[in-house]
């Protein structure tokens, strides 16, 4: 089950009190994968530098290095496919599933992101997340796979949250795109009710 740890309360304490001072068309925070094998950079640009009419705000960029400190791919989205992958990670991780799916733009065309489950050893559960672009024929190319375990998931869940979607009641999209802090299961079973 997933559990948040303290760093996202003292982001959202210090924004909410101006502490932080933020770039608005320009913003970078990142999370470690397990073991330190990956560095996910989470970056945001204002849209407005890239196109001058749009439904969204923000161009979201998750760019993952690796120990050595060479980009290995860079996923991009809004933050409408910001919130989306967010809720997808979410309940995949509250629920009984033993994998998940999801796409997200790269340079090079769409990419799938499948997570899974698996326990260490000693019965420790981790979470692998499988980056892959499309070949011929759909075939799936592996890129990169991410480990991650309770405590840099959350870590992971907390950033991209705090990077991508803090703000986003105040952008004007909260009409496009219902974005919770992803710890109250009651108010997305009643936003998406009728999904079911």
């Amino acid at each position: 089950m997933y559990v948040s740890n303290n760093i996202f309360n003292v982001l959202i304490s210090l924004d909410q009190m101006g502490v932080i001072k933020r770039d608005r068309e320009n913003e970078a925070m990142y999370v470690n994968s397990l073991g330190n094998e990956y560095k996910i950079v989470l970056e945001r640009k204002d849209k407005s530098l890239f196109v001058e009419d749009s439904e969204t705000s923000y161009k979201c960029f998750m760019r993952f290095y690796n120990i050595i400190g060479i980009e290995v791919v860079t996923l991009f989205g809004s933050e409408i496919d910001m919130s989306e992958f967010l809720d997808t990670v979410y309940f995949f991780l509250e629920s009984d599933q033993t994998n998940a799916l999801f796409s997200l733009y790269t340079l090079e065309g769409m990419c799938c992101i499948k997570f899974t489950k698996e326990y260490d050893p000693p019965m420790k559960l981790l979470y692998n997340m499988y980056i892959m672009r499309y070949g011929q024929n759909d075939s799936l190319i592996p890129i990169a796979t991410v480990k991650f375990d309770d405590e840099t998931i959350s870590s992971f869940i907390d950033l991209t949250y705090f990077a991508f979607l803090i703000d986003i009641d105040s952008i004007g999209t909260s009409e496009m795109a219902k974005v919770y802090r992803y710890v109250d299961h009651d108010l997305w079973l009643a936003d998406n009710r009728d999904k079911f």
